[in-house]
């Protein structure tokens, strides 16, 4: 993932746009969708699908929630923008969102009335790679040790 280049705005409201006319609804999840994407498979106009099944697998991996609502600001980014998608900060924007995460769930758990659920949400992988590569990492210092 990109580290550096455009920032993503995934809170900013977007009703304009191709994608987004697609739904009568504000708030878009994502079996509505897949829902559309299935209504384009056969579709003679394959921009469409091509955005659609992109702005699912953002969605998806990068930046999927319990709700399995669709960020606004995806929309623009994705309808806009699609040739100039590599130009943009995915590497922030999902580590901005899963440490986001990460705090409000620390939050509801230091609370004092008793503890709801917690989720994290946002691209879990990318702490199961931290994962993997600091226990290898400590691995390797360990036998280098002695």
């Amino acid at each position: 993932m990109r580290v550096c280049g455009q920032k993503v705005d995934i809170e900013k409201e977007t009703s304009d746009g191709n994608l987004r006319s697609f739904f009568g609804s504000n708030r878009v999840n994502i079996t509505m969708l897949y829902d559309e994407l299935l209504k384009h498979v056969n579709d003679s106009v394959v921009v469409d699908f091509c955005k659609l099944y992109i702005l699912l697998g953002l969605c998806e991996f990068f930046l999927p929630n319990t709700k399995g609502t669709v960020h606004n600001g995806l929309f623009s980014v994705v309808d806009n923008n699609l040739g100039d998608l590599c130009k943009y900060n995915w590497g922030g924007v999902v580590y901005q969102y899963l440490v986001r995460s990460l705090c409000e769930g620390v939050a509801s758990l230091q609370k004092v009335s008793a503890p709801s659920d917690v989720y994290i949400v946002g691209c879990t992988y990318l702490l199961q790679v931290n994962s993997i590569l600091s226990s290898k990492v400590l691995l390797y210092i360990i036998r280098n040790s002695f």
